[in-house]
């Protein structure tokens, strides 16, 4: 009798405590949306590089302009979900080589107008990794009404960087999606954490401290330290950023992390993240990218709502996806 009673324990056990499978949720988000920005950042790039070359010397940089955003864009969709370093450790700062923002107290618009005023060609001129990045290229850009031959110059090397790192991801996603889709539960480990450092961060650095929101710039807000002040993009990279929050995280005709935080019974949470970025979305689209000016005013809406977003990652997901309590950190100053 004993031995039928523990068989019967061990059988409600293994029902009551299986853990879900993550396999399509987990293959769902990495297809449709990790490898699908990948790929789209390499084609905004190489799309970048053809306006470029289309650009003749002494006109403005309106021609650029279209294709700079679309790079932009490309590159903080990638950025959310960046966990090719996780797949491969060669790839491990290779964020840092295109894009520095927040990572270097370096002032690249005075350093592009001495490198510029060098005599050094623009391969040896931009000997610095940050010299070749996204920020780079936008104070190139954007100093001047028009552009130089030597503009163009140091624009198509800085082009080349970027797009070569663009490729090497979208590389590295397409040869490590059978070993990592084989694990799933790391997979989702690793996509939790990019989600909840990247939440971090726009509440912090691309809202709260342009808007003097934040604890490091409480009541001092200005508006030249948000992302890309020079071009104005500012505002549009965090509707992108908040768009890949929505395709990973809430309500999609297709499978992903919503459906695995319901498989956990946490369906409540499941919604109110979905809630709350629907209503950041709705936040940001009664916002104009060109004339925001990031004024604590304008911002105090947009803050609150990254600020529930947090909350509900930082701590509800802790207790919802056992998993997430073992990697995730908050990354700040």
């Amino acid at each position: 009798m004993k031995q039928v009673l523990a068989l019967i324990a061990l059988l409600y056990a293994s029902v009551v405590y299986a853990a879900p499978d993550l396999s399509g949720p987990v293959a769902s988000v990495y297809d449709k949306v990790i490898v699908q920005n990948a790929n789209d950042s390499v084609d905004a790039c190489n799309n970048f590089k053809l306006e470029l070359e289309k650009t003749s010397a002494g006109s403005g940089n309106e021609m650029l302009d279209a294709a700079f955003r679309q790079l932009v864009l490309g590159w903080k969709k990638v950025e959310v979900t960046y966990i090719a370093g996780d797949l491969d450790a060669d790839y491990l700062d290779t964020p840092r080589y295109i894009d520095v923002f927040h990572n270097s107290n370096e002032d690249l618009s005075a350093i592009m107008q001495r490198q510029l005023a060098s005599g050094s060609p623009a391969n040896k001129a931009l000997f610095k990794n940050s010299f070749k990045t996204v920020n780079a290229l936008e104070a190139l850009l954007y100093a001047d009404a028009v552009l130089s031959a030597r503009d163009l110059a140091f624009a198509a090397v800085m082009a080349d960087s970027i797009c070569g790192h663009l490729q090497e991801i979208a590389t590295v996603y397409a040869q490590n999606r059978k070993a990592l889709l084989a694990e799933p539960e790391k997979a989702l480990a690793l996509y939790i954490h990019a989600l909840s450092n990247s939440v971090f961060a726009v509440k912090e650095w691309r809202i709260g401290d342009p808007a003097g929101l934040s604890r490091k710039y409480k009541d001092r807000p200005n508006a030249g330290r948000s992302e890309y002040a020079l071009s104005g993009y500012s505002l549009d990279a965090i509707k992108a950023i908040f768009q890949v929050h929505q395709a990973m995280m809430g309500e999609q005709a297709y499978a992903n992390l919503s459906d695995v935080i319901k498989a956990y019974q946490a369906s409540e949470l499941a919604g109110q993240i979905t809630q709350t970025l629907e209503q950041g979305s709705t936040r940001l689209a009664s916002l104009n990218s060109k004339d925001f000016a990031f004024e604590p005013g304008q911002s105090r809406l947009l803050y609150d709502n990254a600020t529930q977003l947090y909350n509900h990652y930082y701590v509800s997901l802790l207790s919802a996806l056992p998993i997430v309590g073992k990697i995730l950190e908050a990354d700040g100053d």
